[in-house]
C-alpha cells in the first residue's frame, strides 16, 4: 500500500520538472502498484485461511489428522498462487485491455483472404473448374 501512495507522490511531483519518458515509468509503476494492492489483500486472505486451519487443527475441532492439514494448506497455496497472476492482469487496465482485444478474437477460424490464380500471361483464371476446362483454357493460351 505504502509503495502506491509513495509512486503517486512521486508522480505528482515530477510535473513539468522530468522528461517524459521519466514521467511514463512512474505512472506505470503507480498502476502497477495500483493492482497490486488487490493481490496482497487476496494473499493476506489466504494465509489467513492458512492460520485458521492450523488453529482449527491444533484445537483438533476440524482437523484430526495431520496429513489432512497439509494435504488442505497445499491445496490452498496451489490455489492462491494459480489465481495471484489473473488477480494482477485483471486489475492493470493495460494488461487487461489487451487480455479482452486478445479473448475477443477467435483464434480457430482464419481470416479469409481473396487470392487469385493467374495464368503465365498474367490473366485471371477460375478457381473452381473442371478439368477439362481447364485443359480447354490452357489449349486457348497456348494456341495465342
Amino acid at each position: 500500500m505504502s509503495a502506491r501512495y509513495l509512486s503517486k507522490k512521486k508522480y505528482h511531483e515530477t510535473l513539468g520538472g522530468t522528461s517524459l519518458a521519466r514521467r511514463f515509468d512512474l505512472s506505470f509503476s503507480y498502476e502497477l502498484s495500483k493492482c497490486l494492492v488487490y493481490g496482497c489483500l487476496f494473499n493476506i486472505l489466504i494465509q489467513s485461511l492458512v492460520i485458521l486451519f492450523t488453529w482449527l487443527n491444533y484445537l483438533q475441532i476440524f482437523f484430526v489428522n495431520p496429513f489432512h492439514l497439509e494435504l488442505t494448506s497445499g491445496v490452498i497455496f496451489n490455489v492462491e498462487m494459480s489465481i495471484f497472476p489473473y488477480i494482477i492482469l485483471l486489475n492493470h487496465r493495460i494488461w487487461r485491455k489487451n487480455c479482452v482485444r486478445v479473448l475477443r478474437k477467435n483464434p480457430f477460424i482464419m481470416p479469409k483472404k481473396s487470392t487469385q490464380v493467374k495464368s503465365l500471361n498474367g490473366q485471371n483464371m477460375m478457381r473452381k473448374q473442371s478439368q477439362n476446362d481447364h485443359f480447354d483454357q490452357l489449349k486457348n493460351q497456348w494456341l495465342k
